[in-house]
């Protein structure tokens, strides 16, 4: 073991090294050794200053506002209380908070905590008048009918089966007797009416039937924005199309077309039977009406009139007709 000069100290080990010698510093004295190791730990020091106001800092710290239902007058109160992104928690008054989003109008509760860096804000709101029950009123019929079946939930039948109603009639009333007594209830409950529908035709022995015929198509040419005149027509009854066609590529120009097509009208002969004309409107009956509930019956009445068929078609159904 040997001690040098702090002057020698660089040329001493480049020297050792030099002579592939096995050495180890125990220490090293001197003015700048003594000021580096005094930075070292100043540095050390300074760096756990800083981890701890960062750690007190964060803690207090609002990264993230979570409102589980926003509306501007949640937002309005939250941000006069600073309660926003990049906010101090610490600060704040979570009670007070509270009892302001309870004063807004419909709101039944207001909850805010925070959970690390994260807000949350639990806002709830009154139920819609809608979502009660009311007690009393009526079921009343949607349509014209005679009574075929009444089930009664609640309340008391105002109607019997066999009765006509008119729209509009009490079906069902929100009561119960106990008596003499009415006692209001939520009435509910389904009534089903017997419902009659009817369609007429009427079927000609020969009928006009229009078809299309001959086509001819015209083309015409027209430059620097000017359309050249539509040709003469070359049917008396006809249909036409009418399309324009541009073309920029070199020289521009458009093409204009008409195309024309004749309307032919012809005389045809019904050569339907009368089950097929019976089945013709009894279809068009169904597609006009629909049909909810089940057909009790099916009428057809077909007649011989001057020059062709009338077809009367019935059904009578079973519906609901409560509303």
């Amino acid at each position: 073991m040997f001690s040098v000069p702090s002057k020698d100290y660089v040329k001493i080990i480049a020297l050792l090294d030099d002579l592939c010698y096995n050495y180890k510093i125990k220490s090293v004295n001197g003015a700048f050794s003594h000021f580096y190791e005094i930075l070292k730990r100043i540095g050390i020091s300074i760096g756990l200053a800083i981890v701890v106001v960062s750690c007190v800092i964060y803690s207090h710290l609002i990264t993230i506002v979570d409102v589980d239902i926003p509306s501007k007058e949640v937002g309005d109160v939250l941000a006069s209380h600073g309660v926003v992104e990049g906010g101090f928690w610490k600060s704040l008054d979570a009670d007070e908070i509270q009892r302001e989003l309870l004063s807004i109008d419909g709101v039944s509760f207001a909850s805010i905590r925070k959970v690390g860096s994260r807000v949350r804000v639990d806002v709830r709101y009154e139920q819609e008048n809608e979502n009660f029950f009311t007690l009393g009123g009526r079921v009343t019929a949607n349509c014209e009918s005679v009574v075929t079946r009444i089930i009664v939930f609640s309340g008391t039948a105002e109607v019997e089966v066999g009765d006509r109603v008119e729209v509009g009639d009490t079906l069902i009333g929100g009561y119960y007797l106990k008596g003499e007594e009415k006692i209001p209830v939520t009435p509910s409950g389904e009534v089903y009416g017997q419902k009659t529908v009817t369609k007429t035709r009427f079927f000609a022995d020969t009928y006009v039937e229009s078809a299309y015929g001959d086509t001819k198509r015209y083309s015409r040419l027209g430059f620097l924005g000017k359309k050249p005149s539509a040709p003469t027509a070359p049917y008396d009854n006809y249909v036409v199309e009418y399309v324009e066609k541009k073309n920029d590529f070199l020289l521009p120009f458009v093409v204009y077309e008409w195309t024309y097509r004749e309307i032919v009208n012809r005389e045809v002969q019904n050569t339907l039977d009368e089950d097929e004309m019976k089945e013709i409107v009894y279809s068009a009956l169904v597609e006009e009406n629909s049909f909810g509930g089940k057909i009790l019956s099916r009428e057809e009445r077909i007649e011989r009139t001057n020059g062709g068929y009338t077809v009367k078609v019935t059904v009578v159904t079973e519906e609901r007709i409560d509303i």
